[in-house]
């Protein structure tokens, strides 16, 4: 364990010192000005007695001299600050820091079993390295990653990787500094060797063999890569519409140096299905070569969307030499059309190009309300409003809303309130796309108190954020995906398999979006410009989605693909709507944020209830429980807290500590599994790469700071061996001298002492003086 104390040993013996005078010692100047001074004054004393000689016997002057010098000792020895203080031989003991790998790539396979992970076996050897050193050393545990944290409380889940990127060198810097005033006997390392980002290794190797300090590193990960293929990747969208065309991305990797021809086939399933019994939907020959720089294989196809159901799609491969891999993945067939509402204050160019695309889409239905040629001009859609749906029953006929900066105060108090509890209870997608003419008017408030509610950002309220909004700028602000917008399927507007991000090479819009807050919760999926102010948002209200687009100037996407404006807008609008193809709003709804997070990341589920929970009998409403099963195998109960948008919402924030499917349900209060939500998590790209042990630099590392490299963990723990642990690592415990606080009561006795030395030593001179007739 981690200790700050410092061990004692020996009796407290008195130090004696005149501390003033120390003090004076510091600065020569002041200390030779004192000590000209004393020397001056008995120089005049004995020159005063010296006059005297000539009336006196020659022992009477000289006892004068005496007395006066023993008072002018007297007054130094006041003035010299005597003090006793007591010593106490003190020993800080030697330290050995343990630091273990907590990135990602510690989930993977250890040498010696493929069941077996790394962490499993880091966890193990850091139990017997603290009990085989723990009698000479301290030991502290620490573990690296992104950043080094240490381990204040024994944690079972203390060694769970959780890192997206292993910092090695910027680790070994950080522990250097952090013991910097320690006797560090030591630093072993439970590590793959691999970095991926930070400071190289070997330098801080370099400043710990100036400082004295050893590198032992005990390697853990396969020295060969096993020869292997496997599929990497699975995509399908996780909805389709009955009929359509579905496009399937599969990457296939080798590993281990596989050369050697395999067969992906690929078939579709009904739900629940447990044999290879459904259609094939895809084959394919594979033929696999070590000698490309990259010898993933990835190949799109497309088929024909089921009829409406639950499905599941199965790949398969096999090969002469690598065993058979098999991925599913889930997916729906609905076939309804998405029904859309468009409203606008004006018919800006995005609504013209979304209404004209919806128009031709055939899974869409489209009404519009334009409210500045209402009753006077026709539009291009199924059906023109002369109003805002009032009801909920009319709302009801529309599964997404998208609202060009519609002037709100046209639209009653009860409408808006109407659309909000449509959102919440009917699982309604609403996209908010604001602008200068209403939301962000000089002088404007923005959103009404319910759409206001809705929306997934805080609005300043302030008349220059609209003026700053307005502007033109005469370069185009560069879009910026944040990891959120990276991960998620309906920005990806490029569907081929390597294909450069589209989102980086388009040259932005020209209008700067005004400053915004996210609210707790919502996520946010891209940022513009300099100021990286968030672009596109959306949470969670209820059982709906709402989103917030800053700009009406996504056209601008057609200048490099006529179908980029397409398919964002088409998949954005059938995103938001999930909700109502899903059904959520007749009891409730559990999401994941994302249905794909990678290991390390913090994943938020929600839930919304229609009804509310029931009472406990304090009358305190009882706080959700749900039932999260880990890809492990773990199951765990866990509470929800109460998100701020609204009654009946509730949120749970979890780390994705596995490489798997997390699969959360909620039991409803009569019992029966009525919710659930699935997601996948996955390594980071590059550290599913770090498959085997990076031995050339955990060899390094000890070789520079004069440590060891274990190779094989039975010679770090044998006591018999020379080098071992044990015998590597000798106590560089160090003794000293602690000095404690002064004895004031002596302090103050030297300085009675003394006055009372002075004054006596006056009386007498003055009495002798008397008496011999010269005062």
């Amino acid at each position: 364990m981690r200790s700050e104390a410092l061990l004692l040993f020996g009796d407290i013996t008195p130090r004696y010192a005149p501390e003033c005078w120390d003090r004076l010692a510091e600065n020569p100047t002041v200390f030779s000005v004192v000590a000209l001074s004393v020397l001056a004054a008995a120089a005049v004393a004995c020159w005063l007695s010296w006059r005297e000689r000539a009336i006196l016997k020659p022992g009477r002057w000289k006892t004068l001299v005496v007395f006066r010098l023993l008072a002018l000792v007297a007054v130094v020895v006041a003035l010299a600050g005597w003090q006793r203080r007591p010593t106490t031989e003190q020993i800080d003991p030697s330290r050995v820091v343990l630091l273990v790998d907590k990135s990602t790539s510690m989930m993977l396979p250890d040498t010696d079993s493929s069941k077996s992970t790394r962490a499993a076996r880091a966890a193990g050897f850091a139990t017997r390295i603290e009990s085989l050193l723990s009698e000479e050393h301290e030991v502290v545990r620490a573990r690296f990653g992104d950043a080094v944290a240490y381990a204040e409380t024994e944690d079972e889940n203390w060694h769970t990787p959780i890192a997206s990127n292993t910092r090695l060198g910027d680790g070994l810097n950080q522990v250097l500094s952090d013991q910097q005033s320690s006797p560090l006997a030591g630093i072993i390392l439970l590590s793959d060797g691999r970095s991926n980002k930070g400071a190289n290794p070997l330098t801080a190797a370099e400043i710990a063999a100036e400082r004295g300090v050893p590198i032992h590193t005990i390697g853990l990960g396969p020295l060969a890569e096993p020869q292997s293929i496997s599929i990497t990747r699975l995509a399908v969208p996780g909805q389709a519409y009955s009929g359509d065309s579905i496009e399937v991305s599969v990457i296939v990797t080798p590993s281990g140096g596989v050369r050697d021809a395999g067969e992906l086939i690929i078939e579709m399933l009904e739900e629940g299905a447990t044999d290879s019994l459904g259609r094939e939907v895809h084959r394919s020959s594979l033929l696999f070569s070590p000698d490309l720089q990259d010898p993933s294989i990835g190949l799109n196809f497309n088929f024909e969307a089921p009829p409406a159901g639950e499905y599941l799609l199965e790949a398969r491969l096999t090969s002469t030499h690598a065993k058979e891999d098999r991925v599913r993945v889930s997916f729906e067939s609905v076939d309804r059309k998405t029904q859309v509402l468009l409203v606008a204050s004006g018919p800006s160019r995005d609504y013209r190009f979304l209404r004209n695309q919806l128009r031709r889409d055939k899974s869409f239905e489209v009404d519009v309300l334009l409210q500045s040629s209402i009753g006077s001009v026709s539009h291009d859609a199924r059906e023109v409003l002369d109003q805002f749906p009032e009801t909920i029953e009319m709302l009801n006929t529309y599964d997404t809303i998208v609202a060009f900066d519609p002037d709100w105060t046209a639209i009653g108090k009860e409408a808006q309130s109407n659309l909000r509890d449509w959102v919440a209870d009917r699982g309604g997608g609403l996209l908010l796309i604001p602008g200068v003419a209403h939301a962000f008017a000089i002088g404007g408030k923005g959103f009404p108190t319910p759409i206001a509610r809705l929306a997934p950002i805080e609005l300043g309220g302030d008349p220059l954020g609209a003026l700053a909004w307005d502007a033109r700028v005469d370069q185009p602000q560069k879009i910026k995906l944040t990891r959120s917008g990276e991960a998620a399927s309906f920005l990806q507007l490029s569907d081929r398999v390597g294909a450069i991000n589209v989102w980086r090479v388009f040259e932005g819009f020209y209008a700067a979006p005004p400053k915004v807050t996210p609210k707790l919760g919502a996520t946010v999926y891209a940022i513009l410009g300099e100021q990286e102010s968030p672009l596109l948002v959306e949470q969670f209200y209820g059982a709906g989605r709402v989103g917030y687009l800053a700009t009406g100037e996504t056209w601008r996407l057609r200048q490099i693909d006529e179908d980029y404006f397409t398919k964002m807008h088409t998949k954005l609008l059938r995103r938001l709507s999930e909700g109502r193809l899903l059904g959520a709003a007749a009891r409730g709804s559990l999401y994941y944020d994302r249905p794909r997070f990678e290991v390390g990341e913090t994943m938020t589920l929600r839930l919304h209830l229609n009804a509310p929970q029931s009472d406990s009998e304090n009358g305190v409403k009882n706080s959700p429980q749900i039932r999260l099963r880990h890809p492990n195998g773990e199951i765990e109960s866990a509470a929800l807290e109460s998100a701020p948008s609204g009654k009946g919402d509730y949120f749970l924030n979890h780390d994705a500590a596995y490489e798997g499917k997390y699969e959360a349900t909620f039991l409803l209060d009569e019992g029966d599994l009525s919710l659930r939500a699935v997601a996948e998590v996955a390594l980071p790209a590059r550290e599913s790469l770090a498959t085997t042990r990076d031995e050339s630099t955990l060899l390094a590392l000890a070789k520079i700071t004069s440590g060891e490299y274990y190779a094989d963990s039975d010679k770090a723990f044998d006591p018999t061996d020379l080098d071992s642990l044990a015998a590597r690592t000798p106590s560089r415990a160090e003794a000293r001298t602690v000095i404690g606080p002064p004895d004031r009561e002596f302090g103050e006795a030297m300085a009675g002492g003394s006055l009372a030395a002075l004054a006596l030593l006056l009386t007498i001179e003055w009495s002798l003086r008397r008496l011999w007739r010269l005062a």
